[in-house]
């Protein structure tokens, strides 16, 4: 992630840092109310603090420091000693100067420390340069043990190199003398010279001895020498291998590293005095919630100048600094959606939309944008759903390739057998239904004769959308050419049985096809029932909806997966509440709103002529009215 992504984050985190910004000038400024000033000079008394946080690339190496153990570590045992001796401090005396705070909740610990002194600038640098030397021998001492692990690990695979070369390097000088002594007996045979070998009698003979080794023989020798050779060089190989693997891997991350350094600043006699007999008892090592329940985090902060504005400025500074602390540490372990490309990561699917953020008014009052604020963002978000849908270009399981559909008298069968679209989501509230009620409308729009379905029987909410009442068994009309409405397609006997309820709408499905350009359904989460999965054999293309800052990623995976075992074709996903976060900075205003001017015009889909509405609207009756109904 690049600066930009910081950026933006901020920005849209910047209250939280506006709040802990005057909380800090509101601090600061307070200090002033309860510090002295005192005629001549006068010993000042300091703390300084450096909070140390877990690394996150240890974590990911499923390495994790205890923290409460870690924090007693800075307070006795080895890190102390081994400070105390260049501090020339005597090691109880600087024990008794220290306290550690752990905070469980964002994996933070505070090393802080005290120090006195006539000259405030000397006392200051004491106590900073205590939490910090302590911090830092507290960080090399958590990794001593497996950095020193790791360094025998590259010892041990450096020795092997070496001896898997020296092995190496004496098979082939073998192989040298084998085929230096098989050159000379090619030689001696290519030109013998006769040695008379006495008889047993003393007489002189011409016939030459036979030699000790024949060619055979040294070939012999030379195939065994060649695969001792070849293994040994297997074996330097493998040995060099390892070593490279080591050096590549690199020594080990350190458990803690640190989050930020606390600028020592002047605190009253009487809170300094505190410090030193909890260090002196061996009571200095708290967590957060402790801390603050037993009231000992209420040191008073006195006053290092008088100028209130300075005071502020630092307070405020301080304030940000926490602000800003908290807000990357939020969204590092937050596991909802943000951005559109951790939507696209943990679906492993395209956004084929993003639906900006509306007010809370709309949303309260269940408002359709696309047939009310017909050129705002938000419907120019739902035609661009309306656009991906009509032109999908393929299916990302199957790889089968989606015509283009057109817009003619035939409609939409004629091109490609995609009517029945199925609006879902993992979980609830994340705008499943509002999707549903504004893609029935664009569709309408752009001339196609629309039944949107309330498949979500348990929390029946469509019909609110279109300001009709919820009547079992009956298509109603929703005041919007183009779009028909079915609430409910149970009645009581059917609604107590959940299978019952799929079948009438399995049936009602089958019977709209043909009658209509597209059927849309708003159906239940596909993680909370069983009921939208039970429809998926009877539909052609599946709509994911989720909600920026609301969904998880364990549902998006949840739901894909279930979606992909029941082989389903998913068109892709709309991301809803979008902010735009993750994009170029002016993305979505620049994408609807300013495509417009203000006396603009857009002339809206004029469509088809309607096919025989009363004689769709009665085909469909047929199979909701019970008998006697009409």
């Amino acid at each position: 992630m690049d600066a930009s992504y910081y950026v933006r984050l901020l920005r849209l985190r910047w209250k939280v840092l506006a709040v802990t910004a005057l909380i800090g000038v509101a601090a600061g400024l307070g200090t002033l109310l309860i510090s002295t000033d005192e005629p001549g000079p006068r010993e000042t008394y300091w703390t300084a603090a450096h909070r140390l946080i877990v690394n996150p690339d240890a974590t990911a190496a499923g390495r994790y420091p205890n923290l409460p153990q870690t924090a007693l570590l800075a307070t006795g045992g080895s890190v102390p000693a081994a400070v105390a001796e260049p501090l020339g401090l005597d090691e109880t005396e600087l024990v008794s100067r220290v306290r550690t705070i752990t905070d469980l909740e964002v994996s933070v610990i505070e090393i802080s420390a005290v120090a006195k002194g006539l000259d405030a600038t000397a006392a200051a640098a004491e106590a900073t340069k205590i939490a910090d030397l302590l911090a830092e021998a507290l960080v090399a001492d958590l990794g001593a043990a497996d950095l020193a692990a790791y360094r025998d690990l590259v010892a041990t695979a450096q020795t092997d190199v070496a001896a898997t070369l020296d092995a190496l390097d004496e098979a082939e000088l073998a192989i040298e003398a084998l085929e230096a002594e098989r050159d000379a007996l090619v030689i001696a045979q290519a030109d013998p010279v006769p040695t008379p070998t006495p008889d047993p009698d003393g007489a002189g003979t011409d016939t030459p001895a036979a030699p000790a080794r024949t060619i055979d023989d040294i070939d012999d020798d030379l195939r065994q020498a060649r695969i001792v050779r070849d293994k040994r060089f297997s074996a330097y190989q493998d040995a060099t291998d390892a070593l490279d693997q080591l050096e590549r891997q690199g020594e080990p991350a350190p458990l803690m590293m640190t989050l930020t350094k606390v600028e020592a600043y002047e605190i009253e006699k009487k809170a300094y005095d505190r410090r030193i007999d909890e260090g002196r008892t061996k009571n200095n090592n708290f967590n957060r919630r402790t801390l603050e329940d037993d009231g000992r985090a209420s040191n008073t902060i006195a006053r290092t100048v008088s100028n209130p504005a300075v005071r502020g400025g630092l307070g405020g500074a301080a304030g940000l600094v926490l602000g800003l602390a908290a807000v990357l540490i939020h969204v590092r372990f937050d596991p909802r959606l943000r951005t559109r490309n951790d939507v696209e990561e943990a679906f492993d699917l395209p956004v084929i939309a993003e639906i900006p953020r509306f007010d809370k008014g709309a949303a309260s009052r269940l408002e359709v944008h696309a047939l009310t604020r017909t050129r705002s963002p938000v419907t120019e978000a739902y035609r661009v759903l309306r656009s991906a849908l009509l032109f999908a270009s393929s299916n990302p399981d199957s790889g089968e390739v989606l015509e283009p559909v057109g817009l003619h008298d035939a409609g939409i069968a004629d091109q490609r057998d995609v009517r029945v679209i199925m609006v879902t989501s993992p979980g609830p509230s994340e705008g499943k239904t509002t999707t549903a009620a504004n893609l029935s409308v664009v569709l309408a729009e752009a001339g196609y004769e629309v039944l949107v379905v309330n498949c979500d029987y348990r929390i029946p909410k469509l019909h609110r959308y279109f300001k009709r009442p919820l009547q079992p068994r009956r298509t109603l009309e929703t005041g919007i050419s183009g779009v028909t409405l079915v609430g409910d397609v149970s009645d009581v006997e059917q609604s107590r049985n959940p299978t019952a309820v799929v079948e009438a709408q399995r049936a009602l499905i089958e019977k709209a096809r043909g009658r209509f350009d597209v059927v849309v359904l708003d159906t239940a989460p596909l993680l909370a029932t069983n009921d939208a999965a039970a429809l998926l054999p009877v539909v052609d293309l599946v709509v994911i909806v989720a909600r920026e800052g609301r969904t998880d990623r364990d549902a998006a995976r949840e739901a894909v997966d279930l979606l992909r075992r029941r082989g389903a074709t998913v068109a892709g996903v709309v991301l809803t509440a979008a902010s735009g976060f993750g994009r170029s900075r002016h993305y979505l205003r620049y994408r609807y709103g300013h495509y417009y001017d203000a006396e603009g015009s857009r002339g809206r889909g004029r469509g088809r002529k309607a096919k025989s509405k009363q004689a769709t609207d009665e085909a469909v009756r047929s199979e909701l009215e019970p008998v006697g109904a009409r």
